[in-house]
């Protein structure tokens, strides 16, 4: 269900340190990874990604855009973000797609 995985994503970002920008994957030094396997950090998209990446997790996704107003990678790396914004609007899409049954 799209829920669980907006929560999932959530859960993987909260931590400090665990959320980045213009990257969908992060290793410890910082440096940009082409999968989140060995990811230290993750953007929205990528935190998405790696809970959940068959249709439910580009559905969630999408779900997210819509709320968003734009592409939920690009609202993720707006200069002034933040980690807490970023975890707060996954948990925030979380309920509203579980009070929708998805």
């Amino acid at each position: 269900m799209i829920s669980e995985t907006l929560d999932r994503a959530a859960d993987l970002l909260e931590p400090k340190g665990r959320w980045t920008q213009h990257a969908n994957y992060r290793s410890e030094g910082g440096h940009i990874l082409i999968s989140g396997v060995n990811a230290a950090s993750y953007c929205l998209v990528g935190a998405i990604d790696a809970v959940e990446s068959g249709p439910v997790g580009k559905e969630a996704i999408s779900f997210v855009s819509a709320r968003v107003g734009v592409a939920a990678v690009a609202w993720n790396d707006a200069p002034t973000r933040t980690q807490k914004q970023v975890v707060e609007k996954l948990r925030t899409c979380a309920k509203i797609a579980r009070q929708r049954g998805k």
